[in-house]
Order: structure tokens, then C-alpha cells, then sequence
């Protein structure tokens, strides 16, 4: 190759990159900031129903919500990941992948209702009906902007989606505690859920009807080139909803939904903070790792980084409910809820675990390894169902324990299953970047300040303040003096000026 031509291909490529970096920094702005809102939202949506509500009644919205996610990976037949992930889809297909969205949401939504004797039957416990049929309408709501949704993300266009979250939360919160407050019980948090979907895909179809609209003839033969990525997609989603569900489905038929209640409480605040940036991650980070999937050096490299963050933000915050787990959950909830605190701890600690899964689903949905993802989630669901039906022969706190003995030993499986084999991750940065630096950090701020706040103060509200104070400063002091780089990537991601793609 000619040297000006080489120097020309290395101009284009940084190019290249300083596009998808800036690309990168707007997405994740956009969806930081909308994942902050919805996160805020939904915690004080939980805040107040929980005053009102009583843990059987989270217990019962609990089984219907659990039965929903996993009817949810049917709906878009698993193509979906496809628009995001293939260098290009015509309105055609497009077209094709809508109605067939919409049409699986449709039977799945009548087979559901068509259900409800057995699954009542099943679960053994009062009022479930009324619930599973108000769960039912969520999946057409849903479909509707399932397509939109992902076109925008294909198109890096996180502002509308972030409005689209935020104000879906926003309604799914209002309803909520108007139900609770009217006396709906267990149906007021799935009202509110209902509401919530609604609203957003009336949001994403408004914001995105310019680009597409589904033409009047549908023709599945559109639809065949996605079939064998979205079979291995589908099979894949369905294993893993199963895998980050089935504690709930068991704990309700076996142990009863007050447990249940309990149960659901502290992993809904346990998992919230991860479930947050794993949106961020799944929306920015995919389309990015996608259009460096022939890129291994550079999508190793990204992929680190990516794993570093997300170790910084979400290990600290499960960590520090593991120390104030009984002040956090008295505080927030009310005395009732008390029983929940222990398995607060045990779900932090399994969370932490968890948090790496997240990045490496989505690196490789990204590099177009479905057929490996699907094998590596048929794995996490027996890891997760052997700990979980032990747990269950003990205690609904045996459940949370076994939960975390799973999630541990899946994070060490996938380093040498999945990150060595695709981007030869090397191990010695996979497990401290993953995991022992945070978790090390966190852990020196949480007992320090742990053990400051019992010598000082007695008060459940007081202690859960003044250690989250304490807990905050420390773990930035230990952040700055050990891990510089990263914590000075984290500010440069806040103070720097956001930028469109070019």
C-alpha cells in the first residue's frame, strides 16, 4: 500500500473512532440521565406503596410481574437484536418484523388469560386473577413500540428514548400509589406498570414515525433472514429470563407470597442500581461494540474500560447496602419490612457477582455470537435453579444464599467460557477490574464507616444518613489514591460537553 494512502486510512479510522467515542459519551449522558430519573422515580414509587401495601400484596404483584418477563422474550420472536446488530435492514423487513411482533403479543397475551385457571391452581394464593389479566394487556402495549424503540437505539437517538423512560416512569409511579391509595392492593403496582408502558410507546412511535411506519402488505419471507440469529436470540433471552426469575416463581409456589413479598422487596432495591447501567450499557454500548466487532484489539479494549466503570459505580452501591442493610430498609419502608434486611445483604452480594454478566450478554449479541450466548445462558440457568431449589429446602433466606453461591461461581466460569475465548481478555485485569478493586475500596469505606456511625449514633435514620455521608467520602478518598485513572475517567464523563456523532 502507498504511504498516502496508508496515512489516509489511519486518518479515516481516527476519524472513525473519535466519531463513535463521541457518539458513545452523548449515549451514555442521554441514558445516565434518564436512568437516573427512572431509577429515582421508581425507588420512590416503592417507597410509598410499601408504606401502604403489605408484603403479600408485593408478593402476589410479584408472581404476575415474574410470569411477564418471561413471556416477554416471545414477543418480538427474537429478531429484534438483529436491527441493532446487522449493518442494514430494509423497510420491507422492517415491516415484516412489526406485524409479527404484534401478532405474537397478541397470542401470547390470550394464552396467558387462556392460563390463569391453571396458574391459580398453581400458585395456590388469593386474587391472582384480577392481576394476571391486567399483566396481559402489557404485552400488545408493549409490541407496539418494540420496533421504534429499537430503531432509535440503532440510530444512537438516546434523547427521545431517555424522555420516553422518564415519563413512562413517571406515570407508572402516579398510578401506583393512586391504586395503593384507593385500595386496589396488589393491582396497583401492576396498573401502574400497565400505564407506564402504554405511554412509552406512544412516545417512541411520535419520535420516530418520520423514519418508519409500517407498510399495509407484510410479507414473512421478509423475515426469514432474521430467523436463524432471532431463534438463538429468543432461545437465549427465554433461558435467561428464567435464570433471573425463577427464584420468584419457586418462592411463590413454595415458601408463599409474604416471603415472597419480602424477597421481592430487597431484590427489586438490590438489583435496581444494576439494572440501570446495564440499560445504559445494552443501548450505548451495543451499537458501538457491534461496528467493532471485526476489531478485536480495540473492542477488547473498549470492553475493558466499559467493565472498569460499571465495577466503580455499581459494586460500591451494593456494597453499602450490605452494611446498612437494617437502617436502609427500616428507614425507607417502615418497621414491617424489617424481615427483608438480611436478604438485602445476601442479594447485594449476589449483585455484585452479577454485575459483569451484563457487558459480556451484550459483547456478544454485538460480535453475532448468539448460537454462544445461548449455550453460556443454558448453563447460568442450571447453575441458578441448583442453588435456588437447595436454598428453598431451608429458608427463603437459604433462597438469597444459594442465589449468591450461583452468581459466584458464574462470574468466574465466564472469564475463561466466554471473554478469553472471544477478545483474550486477560485474566489478572478481568478479575481485579471486574470486581477487586471496587469491591476492595468499598469495602475498607463501608466498615470504617459502619464503624464510626454505631459509635456515634443509635437511631435507624440517622446512622443510615450519616453512613451514607461517610460512605460516600471514603470510598471517593480510596477511589482518588488508588484508582486515579478511574475515577478520573468517571468526572471527564460528567464535565465533558456533550457532542453528536459525526
Amino acid at each position: 500500500m502507498p504511504v498516502g494512502d496508508a496515512r489516509h486510512l489511519r486518518a479515516w479510522e481516527r476519524r472513525t473512532f473519535m466519531s463513535l467515542k463521541q457518539a458513545t459519551i452523548s449515549g451514555l449522558k442521554w441514558t445516565s440521565a434518564a436512568s437516573a430519573g427512572v431509577a429515582a422515580l421508581n425507588f420512590l414509587k416503592t417507597v410509598v406503596v410499601a408504606r401502604i401495601l403489605s408484603p403479600g400484596d408485593f408478593g402476589r404483584a410479584a408472581i404476575a410481574i415474574a410470569l411477564l418477563d418471561v413471556l416477554r422474550v416471545f414477543s418480538d420472536a427474537g429478531v429484534g437484536a438483529a436491527i441493532v446488530q446487522r449493518a442494514s435492514v430494509t423497510a420491507r423487513q422492517l415491516t415484516a418484523i412489526f406485524w409479527v411482533t404484534v401478532a405474537i403479543s397478541m397470542l401470547l397475551s390470550g394464552a396467558f388469560i387462556a392460563g390463569i385457571p391453571m396458574l391459580d391452581a398453581f400458585y395456590r394464593a388469593p386474587a391472582l386473577s384480577p392481576l394476571f389479566i391486567a399483566t396481559a394487556t402489557v404485552l400488545p402495549l408493549g409490541a407496539v413500540g418494540t420496533i421504534h424503540v429499537l430503531l432509535l437505539q440503532r440510530r444512537l437517538a438516546f434523547g427521545a428514548l431517555a424522555l420516553a423512560d422518564v415519563a413512562s416512569a413517571l406515570l407508572n409511579g402516579v398510578v401506583a400509589v393512586w391504586g395503593a391509595l384507593a385500595g386496589y392492593g396488589a393491582l396497583a403496582i401492576v396498573l401502574g406498570l400497565v400505564a407506564g408502558t402504554g405511554l412509552r410507546s406512544v412516545i417512541v412511535i411520535a419520535a420516530d414515525w418520520k423514519e418508519f411506519l409500517p407498510l399495509h402488505r407484510c410479507r414473512i419471507s421478509d423475515v426469514r433472514s432474521f430467523v436463524g440469529f432471532g431463534l438463538f436470540q429468543m432461545g437465549d433471552r427465554l433461558v435467561r429470563a428464567f435464570a433471573t426469575r425463577i427464584d420468584q416463581i419457586l418462592i411463590g409456589r413454595f415458601l408463599g407470597v409474604t416471603d415472597l413479598g419480602y424477597y421481592s422487596l430487597a431484590y427489586n432495591l438490590a438489583i435496581q442500581p444494576i439494572a440501570r447501567a446495564a440499560l445504559i450499557l445494552n443501548r450505548v454500548t451495543l451499537p458501538v461494540f457491534a461496528k467493532m466487532q471485526s476489531e478485536i484489539p480495540r473492542l477488547r479494549r473498549a470492553f475493558g474500560q466499559v467493565l472498569t466503570l460499571l465495577s466503580a459505580l455499581v459494586v460500591p452501591a451494593m456494597l453499602f447496602l450490605v452494611f446498612f442493610a437494617l437502617p436502609a430498609i427500616v428507614t425507607l419502608y417502615g418497621p414491617k419490612w424489617r424481615p427483608a434486611a438480611p436478604l438485602l445483604q445476601l442479594l447485594s452480594l449476589a449483585a455484585v457477582f452479577w454485575t459483569v454478566d451484563y457487558p459480556t450478554t451484550t459483547l456478544q449479541v454485538a460480535m453475532g455470537q448468539a448460537g454462544r450466548s445461548f449455550m453460556w445462558s443454558l448453563i447460568i440457568l442450571g447453575l441458578t435453579a441448583a442453588g435456588v431449589v437447595a436454598g428453598a429446602q431451608i429458608s427463603i433466606s437459604g433462597v438469597a444464599a444459594g442465589l449468591l453461591a450461583s452468581w459466584a461461581v458464574v462470574f468466574v466460569l465466564e472469564y475463561f467460557f466466554i471473554l478469553r475465548p472471544l477478545v483474550g481478555t486477560e485474566w489478572r485485569g478481568y478479575f481485579w477490574e471486574a470486581l477487586g478493586a471496587a469491591a476492595f475500596n468499598a469495602a475498607v469505606a463501608g466498615a470504617v464507616a459502619l464503624w464510626a456511625v454505631r459509635a456515634i449514633a443509635a437511631g435507624n435514620v440517622t446512622r443510615l444518613a450519616l453512613g451514607a455521608a461517610g460512605f460516600v467520602f471514603l470510598y471517593g478518598v480510596t477511589l482518588w489514591f488508588g484508582r486515579r485513572g478511574v475515577a478520573q475517567e468517571l468526572v471527564a464523563a460528567v464535565r465533558r460537553p456533550r457532542q453528536a456523532p459525526a
